[in-house]
């Protein structure tokens, strides 16, 4: 975690997260295992954030990855302003262990669990992506709103796609 970052708020507990991770769908389980190898090819201790949106970016024919592909802002941008920006170096071979989920990684996943719930579906690529362009401090809300398109996805694109319209607090 970022020092001076905003901790989500709310249960945060293994628990929950496993509960969350249960109630993915196909393709929001795929997003889920790319962001582990990117995790892996960093050789990172946990899973944060970062990983979870190169792994939403993993899939080109997403509607959210295309729209950021044409703006300029996709996979192979994010990836470079992440290795640049926070000094992510890959690893190789890659480090393949248990990784825990950092803090904000677990609210996202949560978070778009709820979402999921109120609208009684399972969790779709979209709700990751909604819930992550809400995960205020996190290094992948950052990275969005370095990219000039964390305000895009919010308030244009995810609207469009699919994703909850209003937020609905965690029980």
């Amino acid at each position: 975690m970022i020092a001076g970052a905003p901790i989500p708020e709310g249960d945060l507990s293994a628990a929950r997260t496993a509960q969350a991770l249960a109630s993915l769908n196909k393709p929001a389980k795929q997003a889920l295992s790319a962001a582990h190898s990117a995790a892996y090819r960093y050789g990172s201790d946990f899973l944060g954030s970062a990983h979870l949106l190169v792994g939403l970016l993993a899939d080109p024919a997403h509607p959210v990855t295309a729209a950021l592909d044409e703006r300029d802002s996709g996979s192979l941008v994010v990836t470079q302003l992440y290795e640049s920006r926070y000094g992510a170096q890959t690893r190789t071979p890659p480090r393949i262990i248990h990784l825990p989920y950092s803090i904000h990684a677990r609210a996202i996943v949560i978070n778009a669990a709820c979402h999921a719930r109120a609208q009684a579906t399972s969790v779709r690529r979209v709700h990751l992506w909604w819930a992550t362009t809400r995960a205020t401090g996190s290094i992948a809300a950052r990275l969005l709103a370095e990219l000039g398109q964390l305000e895009f996805l919010r308030d244009q694109l995810l609207p469009v796609v699919g994703a909850p319209a209003s937020p609905t607090a965690p029980s």
